[in-house]
């Protein structure tokens, strides 16, 4: 299991269980964030390449904290992640 650490909150997230930001216009209203952000959804979806899919269809590349929201870069993935038994 692969875990990544939030920039934002610090949080240990286990890869599994990061949150998306959605792309589609519609998917507008988060419920940690308000009215005004973008949906953060668990992907259940990816294209032929793994990219995660939004529930509108839309693919999208931004991860974002499970438990503080924050949007993250795409670089996490190579910047903080560790094994779970490297920790």
């Amino acid at each position: 299991m692969l875990r990544v650490t939030c920039p934002s909150c610090g949080a240990q997230v286990e890869a599994s269980n990061a949150r998306y930001v959605a792309c589609s216009p519609s998917l507008v209203g988060d419920p940690v964030l308000g009215p005004e952000a973008a949906l953060r959804f668990r992907p259940t979806r990816f294209d032929a390449g793994g990219t995660p899919i939004d529930p509108e269809g839309a693919p999208t590349t931004t991860p974002a904290c499970p438990v503080c929201r924050a949007a993250w870069p795409d670089s996490i993935w190579r910047t903080t992640c560790k094994r779970a038994t490297d920790a």
